[in-house]
């Protein structure tokens, strides 16, 4: 009961310090900019390509369901459609709760809805994660490397030592990963919380054998270009056009602002890293604001509606008895 109140007491703080961040974040972005050059920037938004654009957002999505699937079909069979609630219904909460606290709700709800420990649930949900990481700092260095600056653009960071960085960085995720997959334990002590989350990632990680190594990394590799090609296709819609490579360094490093504690559906990280970066990229910052407000509201938004719609769905035939739940949600 005390352990109960004291995690309870560990989320609030988080989702109160997530709130806190964002705001002050969110008044960094507007004294960046004025809020009628955003709105300026917005006048003449080609919905078409907002469409395109939400479409290529659910691929990624679609990817990440099978991503997840080939993870826990490793631990228990389990129904793709099942794991797709699952996760849209993770992300939806995601965007709705501060400090990605929607990874929690994902976890409970597989919990109950799969019969598998939250440890396991938790361990795969962390292996996600150690997958997007990985893949977010190979697409921050290959976008960085194949980025040719315009000459109206801001200077922009120091190439070497960024990749030089990233570098560092994925060799270090990629050796902790192998050093979890063969199982190895530390003897030394650590906090509470990175021996929770150390053991939670040790579980997860039973779900990655050789067999589904490849195409784990097939997925990640696709999500990411999906979501990369979504946000280009943002910029297009407001006139703006970028490149690949300047998509993949705005993804990436709005990316790995999330990272930190932050206000719900990322307000105000996105938009101080968009208002920050797109003019290294040769993009004003009033755009970079406007294409954050269309990523919260078009592609977020539309996760966190149908994740929403399908809870409520769910509530709604709440007559089901958890065994029977974890029966439909299994076998094909």
């Amino acid at each position: 009961m005390k352990h109960a109140r004291s995690g309870t007491r560990h989320q609030w703080v988080l989702a109160l310090a997530g709130i806190g961040l964002g705001l002050g974040m969110l008044w960094m972005a507007f004294r960046i900019t004025d809020l009628a050059d955003v709105q300026a920037a917005i006048k003449g938004l080609r919905w078409p390509l907002v469409l395109v654009a939400v479409a290529l957002y659910w691929v990624g999505m679609g990817l990440r369901v099978l991503r997840w699937h080939g993870l826990l079909r490793e631990l228990l069979p389990v129904r793709r459609t099942a794991v797709g609630e699952l996760l849209i219904c993770g992300y939806a909460m995601n965007n709705l709760l501060p400090a990605r606290l929607g990874e929690i709700f994902r976890a409970d709800l597989a919990k109950r809805r799969l019969g598998l420990s939250r440890t396991v649930i938790l361990g795969s949900i962390v292996v996600e994660r150690v997958l997007d990481l990985t893949a977010i700092l190979l697409c921050l260095a290959l976008g960085l490397f194949c980025f040719q600056p315009p000459a109206a653009a801001h200077p922009a960071v120091d190439l070497g030592r960024v990749l030089m960085q990233a570098g560092v960085l994925v060799g270090v995720v990629i050796g902790v990963a192998v050093w979890l997959m063969r199982g190895t334990t530390l003897s030394v002590r650590m906090p509470p919380l990175a021996q929770r989350l150390l053991s939670d990632l040790q579980a997860g990680m039973r779900a990655v054998r050789v067999h589904n190594a490849a195409s784990l990394l097939v997925f990640t590799a696709a999500i990411w270009a999906a979501e990369a090609a979504a946000l280009a296709m943002m910029f297009a819609a407001l006139g703006a056009p970028i490149g690949m490579a300047a998509a993949l360094i705005a993804m990436s490093t709005a990316s790995l602002s999330t990272l930190v504690p932050t206000a719900p559906a990322y307000i105000g990280s996105f938009q101080l890293v968009f208002a920050t970066v797109m003019p290294m990229l040769g993009v004003p910052a009033p755009v970079g604001i406007a294409a954050s407000g269309l990523v919260q509201l078009c592609l977020l938004g539309s996760a966190t509606g149908v994740g929403l719609l399908l809870l409520l769905g769910r509530a709604v035939h709440n007559g089901d008895s958890p065994s029977s739940m974890a029966h439909d949600a299994r076998q094909d």
